[in-house]
């Protein structure tokens, strides 16, 4: 094969063109609105919590508004950096894997990981998902090899690796615990009582330093800060709790295969997760090893779980670390010796037949047909849900709107590319919903609008541009709200009203 650096140039460039490819032609998810939107108003000067509703940690809306400074606003360009950053993992866990295990096995591994119908739909878009695994990964890694080199070497791979767990953390709260894991690696090690408490404590000041920022917002509006990482988690789905337990059960079924699914074939998962438990047992059993990537997996699947509702897509973290945790554990002589090799090629060729043979069809679902993909299905204007639909859409609010002004738009996605702001407290769509909990103080400070706040602002005239899919007129008081104030439909692309006042 190829010197190893021009080995791993070769299998960036593949990926980065491949994610990017998708980028270019997956349906848009619900939830890159409010990402996008986030990080536009970074972009510009203003900040979550304190500038507008934000239900994550703070990093993805400053890095990803950097990137748009540099780059541009438009939703290719945004998603070319979660494809940046998948190509990245996937070169990493190349890297890894052929260090230790060869280069025929570590494209095994590489192919395991595209071919994932939890990579492939979800690392390009503009979510937490590829910027957490990343990170992630890369602590993984640093800690991984601190443990081979000598003693000022380790403590500084080590630091390192408490602040990238602790910029994960950063980017989505409940990856938080992940970096006990390695805590655990190190109380169990084999090195001295000083050893132990000199890597701890370089783990925690690296966690701690990634969290500083967070200090900032807590000082600032410590309630704001606290309500949009926790607090509207925790009342954001109001169902009786064995309700919420029936259907984590139903995920966890979903995400083996043991159910199936439009959105994701369980059968790659639990081959994973099997190949993962089996081999890594029988390596620990045999030789008293246990590679971190296993104990990683777990825990981030059961943190995966914690969110209610969990959704399928939270568990795409797991699976580099699964292919590690299988892979990895491989026993030597069944990749050295020739008897060995040939049982390894055929399980091998029947484990990618399983593996692989629903992708075909997934990547049709996620890049034509649309069928059980959330925020698309049922959608008869397909093309309204690719980037190149959302920014006709955008083009359209232009013509109507002067460069500033405010529009009231029910999903924030609409205005990402259009030169028009959103309404103060539609920022983020999720917030619509929270709001009819809270108190009028409360959803005054916290930035949000409830759906009846809304109807009044149409019924007072208070906004002049509305964008509105049919949809939502179905249901509620916005289509009374419109007509009693004289709304007309200025404009309307697959099925996005743009409704304006009469003489404007």
């Amino acid at each position: 094969m190829m010197h190893h650096p021009a080995t791993l140039a070769v299998v960036f460039v593949a990926q980065f063109i491949f994610f990017s490819w998708l980028s270019l032609h997956r349906f848009v998810a619900g939830d890159e609105g409010y990402y996008l939107m986030a990080a536009k108003l970074a972009a510009s000067g203003q900040h979550p919590y304190l500038d507008y509703f934000y239900p994550q940690m703070p990093l993805l809306p400053y890095l990803y508004g950097i990137w748009a400074k540099l780059f541009g606003f438009g939703w290719e360009t945004f998603r070319l950096l979660s494809a940046l950053m998948a190509a990245l993992l996937g070169t990493a866990l190349f890297a890894h894997i052929r260090h230790r295990s060869g280069a025929a096995i570590a494209l095994l591994a590489l192919a395991l990981f595209l071919s994932s119908t939890l990579i492939f739909p979800w690392m390009p878009l503009v979510k937490t998902y590829a910027l957490t695994t990343l990170l992630l990964f890369l602590a993984y890694l640093s800690f991984s090899y601190a443990g081979s080199l000598e003693v000022p070497r380790a403590k500084r791979l080590i630091l390192l690796s408490g602040f990238l767990f602790g910029m994960a953390t950063n980017t989505r709260l409940f990856f938080g615990p992940i970096g006990i894991v390695a805590a655990l690696y190190i109380v169990f090690s084999k090195e001295h009582f000083r050893s132990k408490l000199s890597g701890l404590f370089c783990l925690a000041i690296g966690f701690a330093v990634a969290l500083i920022p967070n200090l900032y917002f807590l000082w600032r509006d410590s309630d704001t800060y606290l309500f949009n990482n926790i607090g509207y988690h925790v009342m954001r789905d109001g169902r009786p709790s064995e309700v919420i337990y029936r259907l984590k059960l139903r995920i966890a079924a979903l995400l083996v295969g043991i159910k199936s699914s439009n959105q994701h074939y369980g059968v790659q998962f639990g081959l994973l997760l099997i190949c993962a438990l089996i081999l890594s047992a029988k390596r620990f059993l045999s030789q008293g090893k246990l590679d971190a990537s296993l104990p990683l997996a777990v825990a981030v699947i059961v943190v995966s779980f914690l969110p209610t509702p969990p959704y399928l897509q939270y568990f795409s973290c797991a699976v580099p670390f699964l292919i590690c945790g299988a892979i990895l554990h491989l026993p030597h002589a069944t990749v050295t010796s020739s008897g060995s090799r040939k049982l390894f090629i055929i399980g091998t060729i029947i484990f990618l037949a399983a593996y692989l043979w629903r992708v075909p069809h997934f990547l049709a679902t996620y890049l034509e047909s649309g069928k059980g993909v959330p925020w698309v299905k049922n959608t008869p204007h397909l093309e309204g849900k690719k980037p190149s639909g959302i920014q006709a859409v955008a083009r359209k609010i232009d013509t109507a709107a002067s460069p500033g002004e405010k529009v009231l738009a029910l999903w924030p996605g609409y205005l990402v590319t259009s030169h028009a702001e959103p309404l103060h407290g539609l920022e983020n769509h999720f917030g619509i919903k929270a709001a009819g909990k809270l108190p009028k103080d409360r959803r005054e400070r916290y930035g949000i609008l409830s759906h009846s706040q809304i109807c009044s602002l149409l019924r007072r005239k208070q906004v002049r541009i509305a964008v509105i899919e049919q949809s939502a007129l179905r249901k509620g008081c916005l289509k009374q709200a419109l007509s009693d104030s004289e709304y007309h439909l200025y404009s309307s692309e697959n099925e996005i009203g743009i409704y304006t006042l009469p003489n404007s």
